[in-house]
């Protein structure tokens, strides 16, 4: 993604580029309400891969053990039942 980015016009410097492209890609499943379970979509990667390609990790991004680096999250919770039918309302927790 990272050699396509200027071909397609985006000038975000690498790392933000890769952030916002995670956010876009968990944001996609922000309004899902067909689950019947609680769902999270985390993107990640680890330190080490972000530093072999050069990018830093920057302090809004947070580092779980090991290294692994979040990069976005969304929590999409199961939608409310009401009498055998769905509520329809998904509620969702996006970062």
């Amino acid at each position: 993604m990272l050699r396509s980015k200027e071909s397609i016009g985006i000038t975000d410097d690498d790392i933000n580029f890769i952030t916002a492209l995670a956010r876009g890609l968990v944001n996609v499943f922000a309004g899902q309400d067909d689950n019947t379970d609680n769902l999270s979509y985390v993107p990640f990667a680890s330190v080490e891969a972000l530093s072999a390609l050069g990018l830093p990790v920057p302090a809004s991004v947070r580092v779980m053990a090991q290294g692994t680096v979040v990069l976005a999250e969304v929590h999409v919770r199961a939608p409310l039942l009401w009498s055998g039918g769905r509520a329809g309302d998904a509620r969702t927790e996006t970062d």
